[in-house]
């Protein structure tokens, strides 16, 4: 796993588990998965946004085959998407692998891909209001992954960013505004109350047996896991 602490992860693996999709959103944002049942490579969550708003995020993936079935079926969820949340923000983003279109124009540059692929993807954007924001390359010449919304107006920038693959990753900023998990109240231990006699008993004792019981020659692994426990319990 290389998922940082503190964000809520929603996946979709492949079944081999050499990639898929996933969204990881900060814990303390509101959110949720929204489940699907299509034979597609896309995660979707929804995320509370101020007032009484949602963002509906879509991230998926088309491999770069000439399968009309899939692309057919990612358009359909897509298009299930759009319908049932129509009052909704929504960001569709990912790599299709569609690098014939001109979204400038919404047209088709080359058949090099099957035609009716690429057509599937322009009239779903075209009969539902998106836009897709990306104007750079991100693989190459070539625009593979997009950023689409409903909403064009709430971006505020959309950037490059090199990531650690072949891809550009992509960076957009929005003008929304996000609701935000309650704050829970802390414990704060405060340290002129602490028994620092005890403390400092505990210590010596501790390190007594630890010199005592481990050497340069014992995994550090066990040494920093020996030393994590004493620390909790002080």
């Amino acid at each position: 796993e290389v998922f940082p602490t503190g964000y809520r992860i929603y996946r979709r693996d492949r079944p081999d588990k050499y990639g898929g999709v996933f969204i990881a959103c900060r814990d303390t944002l509101i959110s949720e998965q929204i489940t699907h049942n299509a034979n597609v490579e896309a995660v979707i969550c929804s995320i509370k946004l101020k007032p009484h708003k949602s963002l509906i995020i879509c991230s998926v993936y088309r491999p770069p085959d000439n399968n009309i079935i899939y692309m057919q079926d990612l358009c359909n969820l897509l298009e299930s998407i759009a319908n049932t949340y129509h009052d909704c923000t929504i960001w569709i983003a990912g790599d299709m692998n569609l690098p014939t279109i001109n979204w400038d124009s919404m047209s088709i540059c080359s058949s090099s891909y099957v035609i009716s692929l690429s057509n599937l993807l322009i009239d779903f954007f075209q009969e539902y209001g998106f836009t897709q924001i990306v104007n750079f390359p991100t693989r190459g010449n070539n625009i593979l992954d997009i950023h689409a919304t409903n909403r064009p107006s709430l971006i505020t920038s959309c950037k490059p960013v090199s990531g650690i693959s072949d891809h550009e990753a992509i960076l957009t900023c929005s003008s929304m505004s996000v609701d935000q998990q309650p704050f829970c109240k802390r414990k704060c231990f405060r340290r002129t109350k602490a028994n620092w006699p005890q403390i400092n008993e505990m210590a010596e004792s501790f390190c007594s047996n630890f010199i005592s019981n481990y050497s340069k020659d014992t995994p550090i692994e066990l040494l920093w896991h020996v030393l994590k426990n004493f620390v909790s319990l002080v």
